[in-house]
């Protein structure tokens, strides 16, 4: 779209959202692709990315980019809660074997520490991701 103006990476992002509102999702995501490119920021330019896939309902695309997104934001519960929506859209069986691994991306859970016990603890149990993880083992 803006191939003349190079250095404008805000360019590229913004064309990328007017495009994903007005539904040309194909339009978006290159656009973003370009934002990337010319270094905007990752993580925004990803998660929009991200939401994008949402709205094609591609939920293996978007869980790929919410796992790269979370590497470098691993307490951020907005992203949490958009992975785990895109989770909910995927098939059951492929469901089931990303919550096993859903406590950080590329870590068993089998490698998670223990929750805090004691009812002192059980406030700190409460913040983070852990009323997420367990609202989506339910679904599984």
């Amino acid at each position: 779209m803006c191939s003349s103006c190079p250095d404008f990476a805000d360019a590229h992002y913004n064309l990328g959202l007017a495009f994903r509102q007005k539904g040309y999702y194909a339009e978006a995501l290159k656009e973003y692709k370009l934002a990337l490119e010319r270094n905007e920021d990752e993580n925004l330019v990803r998660q929009a990315m991200a939401e994008v896939h949402l709205l094609k309902k591609d939920a293996s695309a978007a869980i790929e980019l919410y796992d790269q997104i979370l590497l470098a934001q691993k307490d951020s519960p907005k992203l949490w809660c958009e992975r785990g929506v895109a989770l909910r859209g995927t098939h059951p069986a492929a469901r089931t074997a990303a919550l096993a691994g859903y406590g950080q991306p590329g870590v068993t859970q089998s490698s998670q520490p223990a929750a805090p016990r004691g009812p002192e603890k059980a406030r700190e149990a409460e913040t983070g991701i852990e009323p997420v993880y367990r609202a989506l083992q339910a679904l599984a």
